[in-house]
């Protein structure tokens, strides 16, 4: 019966790492910069923030914590982005990037 314990507290050593999220291939958000100009779309309330990114034309849902500041600053301007790319849960615009800063403001 001794055996039982010492299989049971192995196997909760491997089970561990998995349970807070730490299991093999996990994949973890890359930072990445993505400039582009910055637009409000939609009739009031619901209007969405979007990134037209300069290089490949496509249109990025912008969510997170500078949204504010880009939506009362910069609309319309070329703002180069710092972030993560994130699961939109709009159907209209399948890409989604959530900025972590604004990187450059073009002049």
């Amino acid at each position: 019966m001794k055996f039982l314990p010492g299989c049971l507290s192995l196997l909760l050593v491997f089970l561990l790492p998995v349970s807070q999220g730490i299991a093999m291939g996990e994949r973890r958000p890359v930072a990445m910069v993505i400039s582009g100009t910055v637009r409000v779309v939609g009739n009031a309330p619901l209007t969405r923030l979007i990134l037209t990114d300069s290089k490949q034309g496509k249109e990025y849902l912008l969510s997170g914590g500078v949204e504010d500041d880009l939506r009362k600053r910069h609309q319309g301007e070329v703002v180069s982005l710092e972030g993560t790319l994130c699961v939109s849960t709009i159907p209209q615009f399948p890409h989604c990037f959530e900025p972590a800063r604004i990187v450059e403001k073009a002049k």
